[in-house]
């Protein structure tokens, strides 16, 4: 799982993002 916010910029906050939205 990816946290986006460990990371800065849009790429990987966004890749984060998609990461939560599948465990979910």
């Amino acid at each position: 799982l990816f946290d986006g916010n460990k990371f800065s910029g849009p790429i990987p906050s966004t890749i984060g993002l998609v990461q939560t939205l599948e465990v979910l």
